[in-house]
């Protein structure tokens, strides 16, 4: 299976530990390296050579829902106690797009919980393009990061991106409805995943991802600090408890789409998403977390390609890597990486269920509005 693990620590941004898979043996490039050998990486259609933590491009699903939660919140669209009415389905333009199920009115809390597109496809064309393209830009969305490590180009959409996809006046609001719940045009890394959720995680300061910390020089016997951006975005506290506490929900309470992530001693708060990757393809597996919920000490962005649903797939490997990270205990009952030697690859980790069916595939969701 091809996926990403992303770990950093919240409190600064230090990126803890970075998986790309399928990967490669490096000591291909030690010494002179065969061109058969490079022409065989280079060829490969499972692309191993591609750093997909980085570099690589996706559709966010239901884990950008906590980013339109705080960005109704704070244009006073919505407040912690106001609801909006789920059906079990939204009509618009012509289409209609279903939810998870009919969660009649919910508010921002429940609607994280509860992972309720009906609420977010609302709150979206409420919200509009320009402030869409606001708070998308406020985590750094569509942006390089300035990494220490190579970056890929992401895609945030914004008004002049449609108008010159689409030509002005050639598109609706109707994009916005797809934008709400993580698809559409839209497109991010993993790091930018991870670097979100951290923001969260430690109230709402965005830390610079990076890898290295400092400089020594053995000859002069010298030590210099690397400078990171560290940048406070002003989200109100309330604002943020809401959104911890409906992430917190996702796992730890019944409805939730991420039972695989409990663990009875530590903690967890996170959420689900199952993006489409388009048609004819199995949907991505998306998990974000950060932990210990009490004041977490590491944030988390795990991605399996065209799997299924976040919460059966990629849900349990973040467990086991938080597990790992603050207790150093691996779990017995399946390790991950593990791998096949003929392949090279990690094996699928056995799939664990979540509590009800609310994290089903969003392709099956969507009508064809594309173009």
């Amino acid at each position: 299976a091809a996926g990403v693990a992303f770990t950093l620590d919240p409190t600064n941004g230090e990126i803890l530990a970075m998986a790309s898979s399928p990967d490669f043996d490096p000591l291909v490039f030690s010494g002179i390296t065969s061109p058969k050998e490079y022409k065989a990486l280079a060829d490969d259609p499972a692309k191993p050579l591609l750093n997909r933590a980085t570099q690589a491009i996706y559709p966010p699903g239901s884990t950008w829902k906590m980013l339109m939660a705080i960005a109704g919140l704070m244009e006073g669209i919505i407040t912690p106690t106001s609801t909006i009415s789920c059906p079990g389905s939204f009509s618009y333009g012509g289409n209609t797009w279903k939810c998870h199920g009919a969660h009649g009115a919910v508010n921002a809390r429940k609607a994280i919980h509860v992972s309720c597109n009906v609420f977010f496809y609302k709150l979206a064309l409420q919200l509009g393009i320009e402030n869409y393209t606001k708070y998308g830009k406020m985590f750094h969305f569509g942006e390089r990061l300035d990494l220490d490590v190579t970056e890929g180009r992401t895609r945030l959409p914004s008004r002049e991106y449609y108008d010159k996809a689409f030509g002005q006046g050639k598109w609706g609001q109707y994009v916005l409805v797809n934008l709400g719940i993580g698809q559409g045009e839209l497109g991010v890394s993993p790091v930018q995943l991870a670097a979100y959720v951290a923001a969260i995680a430690n109230g709402g300061v965005w830390n610079q991802p990076h890898l290295v910390r400092g400089i020594r020089n053995v000859q002069l016997g010298t030590y210099d600090s690397v400078k990171y951006e560290s940048e406070d975005l002003h989200i109100p506290r309330d604002i943020m408890d809401l959104v911890h506490q409906g992430m917190f929900d996702v796992v730890n309470t019944p409805g939730g789409t991420a039972s695989g992530a409990r663990m009875a001693d530590i903690k967890v708060a996170g959420k689900t998403g199952t993006a489409q990757a388009g048609k004819g393809k199995r949907d991505h597996a998306w998990f974000v977390c950060y932990a210990p919920y009490e004041k977490p000490q590491i944030a988390m962005c795990v991605l399996v390609e065209n799997s299924g649903f976040g919460g059966t797939y990629s849900a349990p490997i973040a467990r086991k890597l938080i597990r790992f990270y603050l207790t150093r205990h691996r779990e017995e009952d399946g390790v991950v990486g593990t791998r096949d030697s003929s392949a090279g690859i990690p094996q699928a980790l056995t799939p664990v269920a979540p509590w009800d069916s609310a994290d089903v595939q969003e392709s099956s969701l969507l009508p064809d509005t594309t173009r």
